[in-house]
């Protein structure tokens, strides 16, 4: 044991030489704000931030997540205005500021993954790289999707008139449109407050995303999910405030880049396997999950109640200053819908 003490104490003394060495050796230490989401592939992607960078830039930055300091919708504020470092910033919290954040959005226009990522690969990357440097004073490291949107409601949903009266959460103003044109009731709510609303009945159901439904458990009260592909793709982005990434050398901004480039295409790859997980551990809970019958999607995505939103759009991108209508004839155009 004599023998053996000196040397625990020995190792024990290098390791905290090295750990010191380490921490010493990181020539930026840098804060991400984030949602708290366990379980989500959002989570699973901003929580793997720290480990990419810092294997990328040879421990020289480092990334610390905090999903307590600033509230959800005040992530972009909070990098624009330098408060902190680094946010993973949510697409439709802000759409209402800037409605290209929402062009995913909008009923009947982008409806699976593939033909989001065709659209963002042809020019819509591009545009938020823009939007995000001028209006959040920030250069965008990554974007992703959130899985898929449900609706999960206390009732059973399956004809376009089952809406009616019924008040339903949304998280951006296209959904919350639709919603009052075919009669349900749409109503804002923070995250953390919709478990108390579903158990108290302030509201019957909500749109969110398939991990973050399953994760939460709303289907516990929310027993019925279902797909209507409303909104069903909205994104998130990984923000870096513009001030902080000019200190960062070069060398080591191309190192960042590349590997949240390739963190962002390997979401992107994964985006329906990853929805399916979630979907299966809904089943496996027994809840009723169903996809919405194509001919009630077709009842509901009609000028009827689509005009109030695209409308309602187009005003929005007037008003920050671009023409609504061609760009989502352009969009119409990236995904052929002229020659189908």
């Amino acid at each position: 044991m004599k023998k053996i003490v000196p040397t625990i104490m020995a190792a024990a003394a290098g390791a905290t030489l090295l750990a010191s060495v380490s921490a010493k050796a990181a020539e930026f230490d840098l804060t991400l704000a984030t949602l708290p989401v366990p379980g989500t592939t959002f989570d699973m992607a901003i929580k793997g931030v720290p480990e990419r960078i810092e294997k990328a830039t040879n421990g020289r930055v480092k990334i610390t997540v905090n999903d307590s300091l600033v509230g959800g919708t005040q992530l972009a504020p909070a990098v624009r205005e330098g408060r902190v470092d680094l946010v993973a910033a949510i697409h439709p919290y802000l759409s209402g500021q800037e409605p290209r954040l929402g062009l995913s959005n909008l009923p009947g226009l982008i409806t699976t993954a593939m033909q989001y990522k065709f659209v963002f690969d042809a020019f819509m990357g591009d545009d938020y790289k823009k939007i995000w440097n001028e209006k959040w004073n920030s250069t965008v490291l990554a974007e992703g999707l959130w899985t898929n949107q449900l609706l999960w409601s206390k009732h059973r949903i399956e004809k376009v008139e089952d809406f009616k009266g019924k008040k339903i959460r949304v998280h951006n103003r296209e959904t919350a449109l639709l919603m009052n044109a075919i009669g349900a009731k749409p109503t804002p709510m923070a995250a953390a407050e919709v478990m108390a609303g579903l158990q108290r009945g302030v509201i019957d159901g909500l749109t969110t995303s398939t991990c973050y439904g399953y994760k939460q458990e709303f289907w516990r009260i929310a027993k019925y999910v279902y797909n209507w592909r409303i909104a069903p793709h909205t994104g998130w982005a990984v923000l870096v405030n513009n001030q902080v990434w000019e200190k960062i050398p070069a060398d080591l901004q191309a190192e960042i880049r590349k590997a949240m480039y390739e963190m962002q295409e390997q979401f992107f790859s994964n985006y329906y396997s990853h929805t399916r997980r979630c979907i299966k551990g809904l089943q496996d809970k027994g809840v009723e999950f169903a996809v919405a019958d194509d001919s009630e999607v077709a009842r509901l995505f009609v000028p009827k109640y689509t005009d109030a939103v695209y409308k309602g759009w187009y005003q929005a991108a007037k008003r920050v200053g671009f023409d609504g209508e061609a760009y989502v004839e352009r969009t119409r155009m990236v995904l052929g819908n002229d020659i189908r």
